[in-house]
């Protein structure tokens, strides 16, 4: 291989190295080794969060899905309450927590949001820190959605 072939080779490997690390504390360690793998190391980390905030959200939907058909099994008049929760006298319904669940992923947000501020704050090419700037704004809309769910839960 010459010299060329070596250095388009480099960005794909640098991906599938920074795709195997889960650890926040080994992407600011690559991030010191030069410019090249701090912006591979950004780029992964934006990646990262991007899965994150889509994995919340699919977690919210759910979550708010449950909370709805839940709420199906208070009318017993409903015929699928009498299809599916048509419990005899020693079946135990479980009872889950929504409150606490939407609460989980709130501070998941509210965690996920901080780091990607920190990470703004490090001098990168003006495209990358518009993707931050856009993520963070995506991970505080969703904040003010949960928050808002969560006073609906509330009453």
């Amino acid at each position: 291989m010459n010299v060329v072939t070596h250095c388009l080779a480099l960005p794909e490997i640098l991906e599938n190295i920074f795709s195997y690390i889960t650890d926040y504390k080994d992407f600011v360690k690559l991030l010191r080794v030069n410019h090249t793998w701090q912006l591979e190391a950004v780029r992964a980390i934006l990646k990262l969060y991007k899965d994150r905030f889509y994995r919340y959200n699919h977690i919210i939907f759910n979550t708010l899905l449950r909370y709805d058909f839940d709420c199906l099994k208070v009318d017993r008049s409903k015929p699928v309450y009498k299809k599916i929760y048509w419990s005899g006298p020693d079946k135990n319904m479980h009872d889950i927590n929504y409150k606490k669940i939407i609460e989980y992923i709130l501070s998941g947000v509210e965690y996920a949001t901080l780091e990607l501020q920190t990470l703004y704050k490090v001098s990168l090419p003006l495209t990358i820190t518009k993707k931050i700037d856009n993520l963070i704004s995506d991970y505080l809309l969703l904040e003010i959605k949960i928050d808002d769910i969560l006073l609906i839960l509330w009453f």
